[in-house]
């Protein structure tokens, strides 16, 4: 794994290696990332073996192996000095590296579904600009395959969110950050913050179902989250309900989290009646108190069907007596749908083509920052999303 030293162009590598392949891989790694300018003088032989804490002979001799491959060049009496023909190089390389879940095999993505939307995104703009995915699944950062990658000379790397938890994604972030790096990630948390980051717009999202419940007559609206408080998402949705019903005048009910909920099971009927009597136990209070809830927002349109059916258990009927927002604009592809005849009152489309659209065009400008010697600055972009009714959807 890449760690970063006090000095700028010392990268420090595994520490189990021989000495002179340390040196090796170190110095290789410094040329990669352009912290060497072409035509740069490195340091000299003893500083180069105080650096790495090896014998000047085990430097010299990593250095000379670097000179007869090509990356360095020795001038007698004067040193060693970065080859010009490096900058040609790196700027011939048009890879850049993709981490996602999302199964992508020879660059082939014609079969991306729902689910990859924002990887779809991605792809279809580099395609635009002849640029390449170097594809590095979830275990490529622990696995070997991340430093292999980098060893490539990739121009920068777009990352999803389903990786922000990766303890070794972190370290590896925290090494691209201190090389000035282009990273851009989809997602947020707090040690997230140092990067550019790109993320659908919950708050508003959130808001936008909050008031067409309002508008339809709704003034008890319940969050039913089935995720943890703390993803940066729920947190950006509880901050938009919230606005909206306190804007209205509206009591804002506290969301109930659930827990122990089975995943949908396509073989039957009878792992649906389980989820929804588990939702049942979670609504049953809301649904039968004297003043009733009338309106209830979903983590995502699977919980949709199993919720409605949990209404009816509890003696409401859903878009007569209860409006059901879902989440993500998937409802008709939900497995669970033959089990229940409801639909949704309405959904939000997050965009997420436009969101791996706008993931590539940022790693573009960090790319053109970096070439022109500027410190990539952190940011957080927005992208709005969209309310989907679905009577206006059949």
């Amino acid at each position: 794994m890449l760690m970063i030293s006090q000095k700028k162009y010392r990268i420090k590598v595994d520490e189990n290696t021989s000495p002179r392949v340390r040196v090796i891989k170190g110095l290789r790694q410094a040329l990669n990332f352009g912290i060497y300018s072409p035509g740069e003088k490195i340091g000299s032989e003893e500083q180069i073996a105080a650096e790495y804490g090896v014998s000047r002979m085990t430097a010299r001799a990593a250095i000379k192996e670097l000179v007869e491959e090509g990356l360095l060049v020795s001038e007698k009496y004067r040193g060693y000095f970065v080859s010009s023909s490096l900058k040609k190089n790196a700027f011939l390389s048009r890879n850049f590296i993709l981490a996602t879940h999302v199964k992508i095999q020879n660059n082939v993505y014609d079969g991306i579904g729902k689910a990859g939307q924002i990887e779809l995104g991605v792809l279809t703009e580099a395609s635009i600009f002849g640029m390449h995915p170097l594809v590095l699944g979830e275990s490529g950062f622990s696995d070997g395959s991340f430093e292999l990658f980098i060893n490539g000379m990739p121009l920068g790397i777009i990352i999803s969110d389903y990786f922000y938890n990766d303890f070794a994604c972190l370290n590896a972030l925290k090494s691209l950050r201190h090389l000035n790096f282009p990273v851009v990630i989809y997602g947020d948390s707090k040690e997230l913050s140092s990067y550019v980051r790109v993320i659908s717009d919950h708050e508003a999202g959130s808001s936008l179902l909050t008031r067409s419940l309002i508008e339809r007559g709704c003034k008890r609206i319940l969050r039913l989250w089935t995720v943890n408080e703390d993803i940066y998402w729920i947190k950006g949705r509880n901050l938009g309900y919230e606005k909206t019903v306190k804007d209205v005048g509206l009591s804002v009910i506290p969301p109930v989290y659930v827990s122990g909920i089975v995943p949908p099971d396509k073989e039957g009927n009878e792992n649906f009646k389980k989820r929804s009597r588990t939702y049942a136990g979670y609504l049953a209070e809301y649904l039968t108190a004297s003043e009733p809830i009338d309106g209830i927002l979903l983590t995502s349109d699977s919980d949709f069907f199993p919720v409605a059916a949990a209404c009816r258990l509890c003696g409401k009927i859903p878009g007569k007596d209860i409006l059901i927002c879902g989440y993500d604009n998937y409802w008709k592809e939900c497995i669970e749908r033959s089990f229940e005849e409801s639909k949704p009152f309405a959904t939000i489309e997050k965009e997420d083509f436009l969101i791996g659209k706008k993931l590539f065009s940022k790693l573009l400008e960090l790319i053109k920052e970096r070439e022109s010697g500027l410190t990539l600055s952190p940011s957080l972009e927005k992208i709005k999303p969209q309310l989907i009714k679905t009577e206006e959807n059949k």
